[in-house]
């Protein structure tokens, strides 16, 4: 799924990072799960390591960028 590479590539942290899908209502809870289940098998680590696709973000503001998404996401 394009949008998976398109959202973690570089742990987001490029210009063309997805932020953003437009579903029309029909297809939403099938999209929604398999988004999930793309997700769920990144694998989270070293990016020196062979198969390792998501890496650390670059600095402090950029961790609590994300937690501030997160929280943001999650309420």
């Amino acid at each position: 799924m394009a949008l998976v590479r398109g959202g973690f590539e570089y742990q987001g942290q490029k210009c063309s990072a997805c932020s953003r899908v437009y579903l029309d209502s029909k297809i939403r809870a099938a999209f929604v799960d398999l988004l999930v289940e793309k997700t769920k098998k990144i694998v989270v680590g070293n990016p020196l390591d062979r198969g390792v696709y998501l890496g650390p973000v670059i600095n402090d503001a950029a961790v609590k960028t994300y937690d501030a998404a997160l929280a943001r996401a999650t309420n």
